[in-house]
C-alpha cells in the first residue's frame, strides 16, 4: 500500500516534482484535493468552478453539514484545512483526473472519498 502523508505528495506522485499547484481563487474547471493538516488525510475533488465549490465545502463543514462525514469528523477536531487546486481545460478533463486519482490512492487509508 502506498503511503501518502502531504496532498502535495499526491499531486507531485501523479504530476512529477515540478508540477506548480496554483492557488489562485475563481478559475475555472479544476482537481482540488482538501487536506487536514493534523492528520494528512484527504479528499479529492473536481468542480466547474472551485470559488464556488470551496465556499460550499467551508459553509457546510461550518454548520457541520458536510456530506463526506470523515471530512465532517475531522474538521470537528481540528478546522485546519489547506486546499490545492489543479486547473484543467475542460469539466471532462477534470473527471478523469479526479478519477485517475481515485483509483491511484483508493486503498489508501488517508483518502477520506467515500
Amino acid at each position: 500500500m502506498e503511503s501518502v502523508t502531504r496532498s502535495n505528495d499526491i499531486i507531485n506522485g501523479y504530476c512529477g516534482s515540478d508540477f506548480d499547484i496554483p492557488k489562485r481563487i475563481g478559475i475555472k474547471n479544476t482537481v482540488y484535493v482538501i487536506e487536514h493538516d493534523k492528520t494528512g488525510n484527504f479528499y479529492v475533488g473536481s468542480t466547474g468552478d472551485f470559488h464556488i465549490r470551496k465556499t460550499q465545502h467551508k459553509r457546510d463543514l461550518s454548520l457541520n453539514k458536510n456530506s463526506n462525514g470523515k471530512l465532517q469528523k475531522l474538521y470537528n477536531e481540528d478546522q485546519n484545512l489547506t486546499y490545492l487546486v489543479i486547473p484543467v481545460e475542460s469539466r471532462e478533463e477534470a473527471y478523469n483526473f479526479e478519477q485517475k486519482l481515485l483509483d491511484k490512492y483508493k486503498d489508501n487509508p488517508k483518502l477520506l472519498n467515500v
